[in-house]
């Protein structure tokens, strides 16, 4: 995982005063190290979340590997019955491509999050084999 890919972090919080919003946001960044650790391994467009509730309120994180419409694209798929099989990492155009039993395979571009027919024969043509 590299810290030059882009990012995305959506928190929300609720609290009991304006004192304890300003604890519940210290305490979900603080939290937010634990997060990006736990992420460390995972591929783009994957996201982490993480939540802590109690007396003061409580709040709601998700550290996204990508931006925001890229997790929204993905997110969209697999509402749609469909699971994610790889995401390539050495392509000029990384993606991630995904299979469905009854539909035709897509593949969701890291860079713009467009989604795509995934072309099977193409993608297996290209990988090297050792």
């Amino acid at each position: 995982m590299s810290t030059r890919q882009p990012r995305a972090l959506t928190i929300t919080l609720e609290a009991k005063s304006d004192e304890h919003l300003k604890k519940m946001l210290e305490l979900a960044l603080f939290d937010l190290e634990k997060v990006q650790q736990a992420a460390w391994g995972l591929a783009e467009g994957d996201s982490v979340p993480s939540s802590m509730a109690g007396d003061m309120g409580s709040y709601h994180l998700e550290y996204k590997l990508g931006t925001h419409e890229l997790i929204a694209a993905h997110g969209k798929l697999l509402e749609q019955g469909y699971r994610k099989v790889e995401t390539t990492e050495w392509e000029t155009k990384n993606y991630s491509w995904f299979d469905h039993p009854d539909k035709a395979p897509m593949r969701v571009y890291q860079d713009s999050a467009e989604t795509v027919e995934h072309d099977a024969m193409e993608h297996a043509a290209r990988q090297t084999r050792f």
